[in-house]
């Protein structure tokens, strides 16, 4: 693959590291309130007050420590690196950046079971400090609950992948990107990602796609749904839960919306009320049940709710014919002890022949 790769070059501009995002993003304290207090430490959680930081830092301290120092030898690393090559400004022109010619090196090794990989230059060094830093972000988005955390994560990773494409090599952590990604916020980016090799298989766009990088796909549409099946037979199942969560937020954020055009429909007709809208002007079209019913036409958007039945339809379709699969996908995900005990140290089998979703 380095030297035929199927892939047109990224259109993702990678940094050297990435340690700020200015995500909004719900208090990691309390999850009510917005954040707006960023931790000064490691920039991966916020809180809406001094009292949920205090709260949260039992919680908080170790992996603020890992963060920090992961990104001080990541930092530290990169400086090594943009030297080695007469500085930053010239080693962006390089192929290493333009083209993907860096070597993918993870903390993990090539296989599951391979001892930590020890880097044997100043490029490798720089490649695994960034895979510690990804890897204590995600520790951070789950210990924490920091959707900060899990973006900072994945657009490391992205730019990670981007500067080692030519390799061929860091796909098998694709299907965990994507997850950090739906966590950090990039509902939008996910479902391109997913959808990308299957549109790259089907020839939509010719024979190569820039490396990860599809235009924005539709996340109320349902044509996609099936193709998935058709062109990853081996691991669709993973695609369709993540294509599910994405839509469930969409979901979520429509229903919001619904509420909010209900109330302030709601606070328009107290105008028409003896008492609370005695001296508002709506009180005009009281009992005029053709002008309320045609201003409420006016007002209530028919599409949204054809929106969330569409999606609400979309989302049971997928885990209904995913859990038919395996039965234990969707309760392992919402409680992990639901797994039989058998099977948790045992790779989830779902590669056996298609049933019949009929």
């Amino acid at each position: 693959m380095a030297q035929h790769s199927p892939f047109l070059p990224p259109k993702r501009k990678p940094e050297i590291v990435i340690t700020k995002h200015e995500l909004e993003l719900r208090c990691c304290g309390c999850r009510m309130e917005f954040g707006h207090l960023t931790c000064s430490r490691c920039s991966a959680v916020r809180y809406c007050s001094e009292l949920c930081r205090r709260v949260q830092w039992p919680r908080h301290k170790q992996v603020c420590g890992e963060i920090k120092r992961a990104r001080d030898k990541t930092i530290t690393a990169g400086v090594a690196l943009s030297e080695s090559f007469g500085g930053e400004e010239i080693l962006r022109k390089t192929p290493l950046f333009t083209r993907g010619y860096f070597e993918h090196i993870d903390i993990f090794g090539d296989m599951i079971g391979d001892p930590a990989p020890m880097p044997k230059n100043i490029q490798e060094e720089y490649f695994l400090n960034r895979e510690h830093l990804v890897d204590k972000y995600v520790k951070c988005g789950l210990v924490n609950g920091s959707s900060l955390a899990y973006r900072l994560a994945a657009e490391n990773m992205l730019d990670k992948l981007c500067m080692s494409y030519k390799t061929g090599k860091g796909q098998h952590v694709l299907t965990r990107l994507r997850g950090w990604m739906i966590a950090g916020e990039m509902d939008q980016e996910a479902l391109n990602n997913i959808l990308y090799h299957q549109l790259l298989d089907s020839g939509v766009y010719g024979a190569r796609l820039p490396y990860l990088y599809v235009e924005d796909q539709d996340i109320e549409q349902d044509d996609y749904i099936e193709k998935i099946k058709a062109f990853n037979e081996d691991r669709w199942t993973f695609d369709y839960i993540g294509i599910a969560l994405i839509k469930y937020k969409r979901l979520k954020n429509l229903i919001v919306a619904r509420h909010k055009s209900d109330l302030a429909w709601s606070s328009f007709m107290m105008g028409t009320h003896p008492r609370a809208g005695q001296d508002s002007v709506v009180m005009n079209i009281r009992g005029k049940g053709p002008v309320i019913d045609k201003l409420r036409d006016m007002v209530e958007d028919k599409i949204l709710e054809k929106r969330i039945l569409s999606l609400s339809e979309q989302i049971q379709r997928m885990l209904t014919v995913v859990h038919k699969k395996n039965n234990l996908i969707i309760p392992g995900i919402i409680d992990r002890d639901s797994i039989p005990e058998e099977n948790l140290n045992e790779e989830i089998d779902i590669e056996d022949d298609d049933d019949d979703d009929d």
